[in-house]
């Protein structure tokens, strides 16, 4: 049995490789791991031959060949899902009480708001977001076309969001007015509101190789390029740069220090890496 935290002593032999096996993975099921950062995929890929008793990366792609529901596991292994309601609550606070705000500020009775959750998991950041709009907006909310696009590359994921039913631990950053009034309890689990849900439009995007929603007012994207290579995370930037409308925002992780410095974007919120849209004319 292969030492979980090692490489395989084939990865350096051409047709062994892991770089073969993501390459494999790509062809046969269109899940693109390959410019994901090595290090991170290598260690999530090693859980896997170590749980199925494996030493190689070659023996891993048999294995897939033989099991093609061995897919389903690894991938359940390298797209992780865990998330929860209001992650990091000061910078959901920020969000409330300045981005929002500035948002309604150039919209009128009528216009759309369009919010697109990049790498949205099981829908915990969409539907934090949909409850945000509801509470400041109030019964003004009918008077806005509000889109909230929420997107994965993995389905299993996604109808899990779809449903929006959530265990309490997963809410322990939400608040008892919001717990109140837009969940309802049902068998020890918590069910997101139908009015949160329909403001939440779910659907398979894969970022890196799918063109982006456009004409957005903010992107919700965290903790999801940390798991890329830096030229992958720039070109996936550029993307969202084009994505936003002018003055747009976008909303990382706190670990993702990506756009510090960028030319492209404007700190709003370091700390909280929360930045605003620099229009393309302004680069020049």
């Amino acid at each position: 049995m292969p030492d979980e935290s090692k490489p395989p002593e084939t990865d350096d032999q051409e047709h062994g490789s892991l770089g073969a096996l993501l390459q494999k993975i790509y062809t046969e099921r269109g899940y693109d791991f390959r410019e994901y950062k090595k290090a991170s995929v290598q260690r999530r890929v090693n859980k896997r031959l170590f749980e199925n008793h494996l030493s190689t990366y070659l023996q891993y792609a048999e294995l897939l060949d033989k099991d093609p529901e061995e897919y389903t596991s690894l991938f359940d292994t390298l797209l992780i899902n865990v998330s929860e309601f209001f992650r990091d609550p000061e910078a959901w606070d920020i969000m409330a009480n300045e981005i929002i705000p500035k948002i309604m500020e150039k919209k009128s009775k009528g216009d759309a708001i369009r919010i697109w959750s990049a790498g949205c998991a099981v829908g915990e950041e969409p539907y934090s977001m949909a409850i945000l709009l509801a509470d400041k907006l109030g019964d003004s909310v009918k008077d806005y076309e509000i889109r909230i696009y929420a997107t994965d590359i993995d389905e299993k994921a996604l109808n899990e969001a779809r449903r929006g039913i959530f265990p309490q631990e997963r809410l322990k950053n939400v608040k008892k007015a919001y717990l109140d009034k837009y969940f309802a309890k049902e068998d020890g689990l918590y069910r997101v509101h139908r009015n949160i849900r329909q403001m939440v439009a779910f659907g398979r995007q894969d970022m890196v190789s799918d063109p982006p929603i456009s004409h957005l007012d903010l992107i919700i994207c965290r903790n999801v390029l940390i798991y890329f290579k830096a030229e992958l995370q720039n070109r996936i930037t550029i993307k969202f740069h084009y994505a936003l409308n002018k003055n747009g925002f976008i909303f990382f992780g706190k670990s993702e220090s990506l756009l510090v410095g960028s030319k492209r974007f404007l700190p709003i919120n370091k700390k909280w890496r929360i930045f605003e849209r620099i229009s393309a004319k302004d680069l020049l």
